[in-house]
């Protein structure tokens, strides 16, 4: 009898915590979201003052830009060594899906998007991709922060009263 309970009880723990899992999942989410549009505007005003090498660039970006998108330009600094080897895009993918992961897939296409353009074209032609970029990633923060509370409630209530329903059927 014992037991039954105590399956019961762990059964709702492990849906309290998927519940908790959405939950922190969305705030990373968040949180990315707010790093990488500061860095898109960091990036903005270092090219657009200083027109800074790659390099020196991503140096930069990774002591003033808050985690995880100073995390995204330290990795992508660290493989600026094999640039003669592989594509700046490639490096720039790599970074971005290692560091940036909890960002959706539109959002991290997004940012994988600059890679193509950062130190290939005209200063004018980044600064314009970046400001786009940085127009983009607004929207998807403004929507995440919207959809944020009912995705909180939903995503705690939901696995919380499944296991609950569960639970009670094996009581």
């Amino acid at each position: 009898e014992m037991l039954k309970y105590l399956g019961a009880f762990m059964i709702l723990l492990s849906g309290l915590s998927l519940g908790l899992g959405r939950v922190m999942e969305g705030r990373r989410r968040i949180g990315t979201l707010r790093s990488v549009l500061a860095a898109l505007e960091l990036m903005q005003g270092e090219l657009g003052a200083n027109a800074a090498p790659l390099p020196e660039l991503c140096t930069a970006l990774c002591r003033r830009a808050s985690p995880p998108a100073a995390d995204f330009f330290q990795n992508l600094n660290a493989s600026l060594d094999r640039l003669g080897e592989e594509d700046f895009a490639a490096l720039w993918d790599r970074a971005a899906e290692k560091e940036l992961f909890a960002l959706k897939n539109g959002e991290l296409e997004e940012i994988k998007a600059l890679g193509n353009i950062i130190g290939r074209y005209e200063l004018d032609a980044q600064l314009s991709a970046l400001r786009a970029a940085a127009a983009a990633i607004r929207l998807c923060l403004d929507r995440a922060l919207a959809e944020y509370p009912g995705e909180r409630k939903l995503g705690l209530m939901l696995p919380t009263a499944l296991s609950a329903l569960l639970a009670l059927a094996l009581l």
